[in-house]
């Protein structure tokens, strides 16, 4: 019988061992297949979820997270729609080009990608979407330098909007959220490098920050007031002409175009191929109107002795003698007020005083001191006629005063008689 020495008995449970390790390292090697296969049927999208198997998100499953947020993902676009290829398949025939595969998208195609359904009316109509979105964009200075110029250093819908992750423009997260937008253009506009090729500026977000405009939105987080878009355009961005200017400004503020146009300013400036509204208020970093202005802008053209020149010291006088009437009335109504008398008619009068003042500001722009006099006198009539009222009112009370003082010196007159008589009578 043969001996069995030491040597075979390590080397068979070794062997022993071997078999075990590898047994339980196909067991773990399932398990993690079968978690895999379970996440993916439990997270992937609906529309995916009722394939067995789809290559793109069992391949690229690090897109996934940004998909299942975006807008396409809720609207039922997947993969296939952009980028092509079977996503049944499971190996790399799943891209192939026969299959209609596109694996990195040109800049150039990116637009008329998105068109093949942002341009589809019978798509876009249940979604309220508008289809002129290319259209808009060929004409602007992107699309023109684009398809034009072959530049495909300019933005692209994939660029403003994102790739995977695309959230709707009224997501505040979404990179077109109108007080997100102002950040997303200035991710090129702000870069030095990318705009010395345009000799373009880069300070542009930045003094939009400062202004009344910035301030509004992303400060004090009114959305109505302007961004980027809202003055350039959205798809068809284009830098307003010097003609032009007006007409983007008075989208908001139509009384101040309107009262502009019948200005002297209006032809001088169309004349020599002027800027109008900028000339003054600057673009991006528009500040909110000063009184002083007539002194400092006024001069940047004309001189100080000169008849224009002293045109704007006349409305600026009358604008400032409107602002102290409006002050001094507030401060009479207080305190009359504080002194017990009711002055709720007299402070309708003064919203209407006040309504006057706020209408000048645009009315000012017509540079006519007939039309800043019209704002102002009926600022002066309404502030002597809440003067005459509370004039009345105090008389009124002086009056009345008098009177009880005149009843009380007849009531102890009559007190003093009967006295007088009383100590008459007992002496008797």
């Amino acid at each position: 019988m043969k001996k069995t020495t030491h040597l075979e008995l390590d080397c068979a449970a070794c062997s022993e061992r071997s078999e075990e390790s590898l047994g339980l390292l196909r067991l773990r090697l399932a398990t993690a297949t079968l978690l895999t296969m379970t996440s993916i049927f439990f997270f992937v999208p609906h529309s995916y979820a009722e394939d067995e198997t789809n290559s793109c998100i069992v391949c690229h499953n690090e897109k996934l997270t940004e998909y299942k947020e975006s807008i396409h993902m809720a609207r039922g676009v997947n993969c296939v729609d952009c980028h092509g290829g079977d996503p049944k398949i499971m190996d790399i025939s799943a891209m192939d080009t026969d299959k209609g595969f596109k694996s990195k998208i040109s800049k150039k195609d990116i637009p008329q990608l998105c068109a093949s359904c942002h341009s589809d009316v019978k798509m876009m109509t249940p979604y309220g979407l508008p289809t002129d979105q290319l259209d808009h964009y060929k004409v602007s200075y992107h699309g023109k330098r684009l398809f034009e110029e072959n530049d495909e250093n300019v933005a692209v819908c994939t660029d403003c909007h994102g790739v995977h992750l695309i959230l709707g423009k009224d997501n505040p997260r979404s990179s077109v959220y109108k007080s997100v937008l102002p950040k997303t253009c200035a991710r090129c506009h702000s870069d030095k490098k990318l705009m010395k090729g345009y000799n373009i500026p880069t300070n542009q977000y930045e003094e939009y920050g400062e202004s009344v405009h910035g301030i509004a939105l992303l400060k004090n987080g009114n959305l109505s007031s302007p961004n980027c878009a809202r003055c350039h355009g959205v798809h068809g961005a284009t830098p307003p002409g010097v003609s032009e200017v007006s007409m983007v400004c008075g989208q908001c503020h139509n009384n101040t175009r309107e009262y502009f146009n019948k200005s002297p300013h209006k032809q001088a400036m169309k004349l020599k191929g002027l800027s109008e509204c900028t000339m003054c208020h600057s673009n991006h970093r528009i500040l909110k109107t000063d009184i002083q202005m007539f002194d400092n802008k006024c001069k940047d053209c004309h001189g100080e002795d000169s008849k224009e020149f002293k045109l704007g010291q006349d409305i600026k006088a009358l604008i400032t003698d409107a602002h102290k009437t409006i002050e001094g009335t507030e401060l009479l109504i207080k305190e009359t007020e504080e002194a017990g008398i009711y002055m709720e008619a007299e402070k309708s009068l003064l919203e209407d005083a006040k309504t006057n003042l706020i209408q000048l500001l645009p009315a000012q722009h017509t540079l006519s001191l007939a039309v800043v006099k019209d704002y102002t006198g009926k600022i002066d009539s309404a502030s002597r006629d809440i003067k005459n009222k509370i004039d009345e009112i105090k008389d009124e009370l002086r009056v009345r005063k008098l009177a009880v003082i005149l009843v009380w010196l007849v009531v102890l007159f009559i007190v003093l008689l009967i006295v007088v008589k009383i100590r008459r009578l007992k002496r008797v």
